[in-house]
């Protein structure tokens, strides 16, 4: 039987990231995987749009009270050149595992099977537990987690609880999230006189969007001010322009512009709110200006789990009891647990690894294997937990 930490260097050999991800590859091995750790798993695949499969594993405990464990397979691309190793080796070298998904979040995969393993080595679990490994959450999870939701996967299950992926931070620490940031993709589009370049024209597209620009960044920088640490970033409203699209020749002045920006946002800012940010925005140049928001965004119930809650209760107790901190916040980025809550379905978001610098998404991903282990033995002790909560 293959230990924890070369099935997850086996699962970060499949590559699954754009264009072709391997997901057929990847959910074949978790099938292996689970029938070696659990004997006779009851599979289920949901494949809405081809080639993009999601594997459901269910679990089976003495009560139809279900907790969802939630994996996405898919990771984001990489630049080959800026990588140390081979993004997709798996390479085990003493003290780390290296590649793509090492921390996001192929990690955390194995580790919920590893600690469910171990938890049934003591007898049946009081509680049936759910696997669900999902695709494309990292390009908005139209064909995973919101497909799961939107076509009524769950209905039925007795689904009590969820656990899906958190952040890692490089310190005796874990942060427990029950609520997370949504995000709005904009794409703002600015119309300006356009002419030969040799010509100082005023009031072009080029002049205009540099007015938004100014008054993004002067929001940004108020945003800033507000975060003390690291983990405030997950609490303010972040701004970023990530794209940026204009011109067809150098001594053409363009008569449009336009950007993408992409906004993290806190849970009690309700879409009102963010109207009005967007429209300080382009206040100077509203009449030429197209705001085009790019995702549908449905914001949750900030207080669907309780800070009371037993399941959010006995994970700060747990970790306290093994000397760890438990950081509660709001998740900075989007997850699928998102679909879960926006379903009414209570979730925390959590990745138990400790003593590890966050790598997600960044090159020479990796994750500290003393650090991957260990969370192995905190989720088993979560989940033995979790199977014992009468709610």
């Amino acid at each position: 039987m293959q230990c924890p930490k070369q099935a997850l260097s086996q699962f970060i050999q499949i590559d699954t990231s754009k264009p072709e991800p391997k997901y057929h590859e990847a959910v074949d091995f978790l099938k292996q995987l689970c029938i070696a750790k659990f004997g006779n798993p009851i599979f289920t695949v949901r494949e809405y749009i081809e080639g993009k499969p999601n594997l459901l594993v269910k679990i089976t405990g003495n009560t139809p009270d279900t907790i969802l464990l939630s994996c996405h397979m898919d990771v984001v691309p990489y630049e080959r050149e800026k990588w140390t190793v081979d993004p997709f080796s798996g390479l085990i070298d003493g003290e780390w595992i290296w590649g793509r998904g090492a921390q996001d979040m192929k990690c955390q995969g194995i580790m919920y099977i590893e600690a469910l393993s171990h938890l049934m080595l003591r007898g049946k679990p009081e509680k049936t537990f759910l696997l669900v490994f999902t695709v494309d959450e990292e390009i908005g999870s139209a064909a995973g987690m919101k497909a799961l939701v939107e076509n009524g996967a769950f209905e039925g299950m007795m689904i009590q609880f969820a656990i899906d992926e958190g952040c890692i931070v490089d310190a005796n620490s874990v942060i427990v999230a029950k609520n997370e940031r949504y995000v709005l993709d904009l794409k703002l589009t600015v119309r300006g006189k356009a002419g030969h370049a040799s010509i100082l024209l005023d009031d072009t597209a080029a002049v205009k969007l540099t007015r938004i620009l100014s008054r993004i960044d002067a929001f940004r920088q108020k945003q800033r001010e507000l975060v003390k640490t690291p983990v405030d970033n997950c609490c303010v409203l972040s701004v970023n322009v990530t794209m940026v699209h204009g011109g067809t020749q150098v001594n053409v002045i363009p008569a449009e512009f336009s950007v993408c920006v992409n906004m993290r946002i806190p849970p009690g800012h309700t879409l009102a709110d963010v109207d009005a940010i967007i429209e300080d925005w382009i206040s100077a140049d509203q009449e030429s200006t197209t705001v085009e928001w790019l995702n549908e965004i449905k914001p949750v119930d900030p207080d669907l789990v309780q800070d009371l809650d037993p399941h959010l209760v006995s994970i700060n107790e747990i970790l306290r009891s093994m000397n760890i901190d438990p950081i509660q916040t709001t998740m900075p980025g989007g997850t699928d647990s998102r679909f879960l809550r926006g379903a009414g379905i209570k979730a925390l978001n959590i990745t138990p690894v400790t003593e590890c610098p966050s790598l997600q998404h960044d090159h020479d991903e990796r994750i500290n294997i003393a650090g991957f282990l260990r969370g192995i033995e905190i989720f088993e002790r979560i989940f033995e937990a979790y199977s014992q909560i009468d709610v």
